[in-house]
């Protein structure tokens, strides 16, 4: 039994070490590729902007000036999404940081706590 639980734990350890260093790699590769992209784009417009400065530029209302603050397409269709399943307090981050309160006070007032489905 010990055997089969050392070997399962060891085989798990493997398994997430490789998938850490595949993803690992993926990142390198993908900044060794766009990091050079984004400099000659830069490079090319005189040092304006690169490629993601252009993008963002291309998305922008044109109403919105430079330093506004402005919300983004992929955020009005995220944000909605996101809302039916995460909501964050941020008063009880803050009463956390204030000390105010203790994170195991939080745990332990919401062990029971029943989830509402919207119904509509």
């Amino acid at each position: 039994l010990t055997l089969t639980l050392t070997l399962t734990l060891m085989l798990t350890l493997t398994l997430t070490l490789t998938g850490a260093t595949v993803h690992d790699m993926f990142n390198m590769c993908t900044v060794a590729v766009l990091l050079p992209l984004e400099l000659f784009v830069m490079w090319l417009d005189g040092g304006r902007g690169g490629l993601l400065w252009h993008f963002s530029d291309a998305v922008k209302p044109d109403e919105v000036g430079d330093g506004d603050k402005w919300e983004g397409p992929l955020k009005k269709i995220v944000a909605p999404l996101t809302a039916e399943f995460i909501m964050a307090n941020k008063d009880v981050m803050k009463a956390v940081a204030k000390g105010e309160t203790t994170c195991k006070e939080i745990y332990d007032s919401h062990k029971s706590c029943s989830v509402q489905y919207n119904q509509t």
